[in-house]
Order: structure tokens, then sequence, then C-alpha cells
């Protein structure tokens, strides 16, 4: 069974995105009392994590979806796996960061100083911005494999 999914897979790859979506919303309803907030100027938003996941699940599914219905104009393959894996695995850090996130950072002790403040904001920073570039460059390869591969086929059919 296990070797009949890889085929299927490796010859759709976007089919990850449906198996990961259908494992979000399955874990969405085992972690429904968490949550976490964050501030956007001088507002406090508090969300629910089940929610969180349920609302990454549906752009999964909405991924697989362009996917289904693109997918014989797709450019090259290559770069919806390099789509496919860069998504999934910021996904899977972020979740890992949601989850995790107070055993990561350091606690604050009477010796902490605003050096070592500094030091850690500045560490993850750096951290932050080197994801953001990566899931960037993932979604630009979504979106170059599709129009190079629609311009292709309208070329092709002239």
């Amino acid at each position: 069974m296990l070797a009949n999914l890889s085929s299927k897979i490796s010859g759709k790859p976007y089919k990850l995105f449906l198996v990961t979506a259908i494992l979000l919303f399955a874990y969405s309803f085992i972690d429904s009392e968490k949550s976490f907030d964050f501030h956007l100027y001088d507002t406090y938003y508090i969300i629910s994590n089940s929610l969180f996941i349920q609302a990454i699940g549906t752009a999964l599914l909405l991924l697989w979806t362009a996917y289904e219905l693109l997918g014989n104009t797709l450019w090259k393959r290559s770069l919806a796996w390099f789509h496919i894996l860069v998504t999934l695995f910021i996904l899977i850090i972020f979740l890992q960061s949601n989850l995790w996130g107070h055993k990561l950072t350091p606690s604050i002790e009477e010796d902490f100083s605003y050096e070592d403040f500094q030091a850690v904001k500045a560490r993850e920073s750096k951290i932050m911005l080197s994801l953001v570039v990566l899931f960037l460059a993932g979604q630009l390869a979504f979106i170059l494999n599709i129009f190079v591969g629609v311009a292709r086929k309208l070329l092709e059919n002239r």
C-alpha cells in the first residue's frame, strides 16, 4: 500500500498538499484548546490554533486544486517539486515553532543582559528573513511554472 501511495505521489507530487491538508484538518480537532496572539498596531488579536490550522489546510486545498486544474500545463515538474517541498518545509517549521516556540527561546534570567536580548532578537530576525525569502522563492517557482507552462501551451496551439 505504501509503495502504491509513493508511486501516485511521485507521478503527481501535488497530492502531498491533499494528504497534508487532510492531516491538518484532523489535527485541528485534536488541538482545539490552544491559541496564539499577536499585536498589530494598537490591537491585540487572539486566534485559536484549530482555526489557524484549518485556514492553512484550506490554503493547501486551494493549491492542490490549482495543480489539479493546471497540472497538464506546468512547465517543469522540478519546479513543482521545489514549490511543494519548500511550502511544506516552511509549514512544518512554522507549526513547530508555534507549538514549541516557548521551549526554543531562552528564558529571561537575572543575568540576562540587554546585549543578550539584542543578540537573540538579531538571530531570530536572520532566521525569519531567510525563511521568508525561501518561502517567497517557492511561491515564485509556482507562479513561474504556471505562467511559462500556459504560455508554451498557447504558443504550441497557434
